[in-house]
């Protein structure tokens, strides 16, 4: 009786455990998926169905060969080495959508054991964003680089933070000389105190568009 009550309760704790798994692995925010080391979808999270553009169900019916662009598929198999390995891993990479767009994404991924099998378990993050902004900060990099007009960054405590090509020329110090360096040095001494002050009340104001005529001094004075 005794043996038959703990065997009872280890299998009613089994089940709450793995009810439990079942409600964070459907609610996640993240795209959950666990597949065979062919390839072959066995489990997929609302997620990952959702990102993807297909029913769960669907999906259960693919593989990853379904949903890899051909860059991500040629990457599989050494991917999959290095998870037999035992190298848990977190990488780039692109799938197709049911409806013919390709989703960037990050991908943690990991060997787990399934009676004595061992399967892929992957999750996965829609980073479409992070590549749109990193892609606009591109541009804007290439467009302050080939501009005609010195364009200086700089911190809140005026210290140089970016330095163009056209910077350089103007004032006649590289990049490497002025990042880092205190941009009220480039103010002549009887301008530096009403300049400074004046972007402090700038600064104050919050953003926008100010213009002012000033005098700077060159690295050859």
């Amino acid at each position: 009786l005794a043996r038959e009550t703990s065997r009872k309760r280890a299998q009613e704790a089994l089940t709450r455990s793995e009810e439990r798994f079942r409600i964070l692995f459907d609610r996640a925010s993240d795209g959950i998926m666990i597949a065979s080391l062919s390839g072959k979808l066995l489990a997929v999270n609302e997620s990952f169905a959702r990102m993807h553009g297909y029913t769960s169900e669907e999906m259960l019916t693919m593989s990853l060969k379904d949903l890899d662009t051909p860059e991500t598929f040629r990457a599989g198999p050494e991917r999959r080495q290095r998870l037999l390995s035992g190298e848990a891993m977190t990488f780039e990479a692109k799938h197709y959508r049911k409806d013919g767009i390709v989703i960037p994404l990050e991908v943690s991924a990991s060997l787990i054991d399934s009676a004595g099998a061992p399967l892929i378990q992957s999750f996965h993050r829609d980073i479409s964003e992070r590549k749109r902004a990193e892609d606009m900060n591109a541009r804007l990099a290439a467009i302050i680089a080939n501009s005609n007009d010195a364009v200086v960054g700089r911190s809140l405590d005026n210290k140089v933070t970016s330095w163009n090509p056209a910077a350089e020329r103007l004032f006649g110090y590289s990049a490497a000389e002025a990042i880092g360096q205190d941009n009220s040095g480039l103010i002549i001494p009887p301008e530096r105190a009403g300049e400074l002050a004046r972007n402090r009340a700038q600064l104050a104001q919050g953003r926008g568009v100010h213009d002012l005529e000033t005098v700077r001094r060159t690295k050859d004075g």
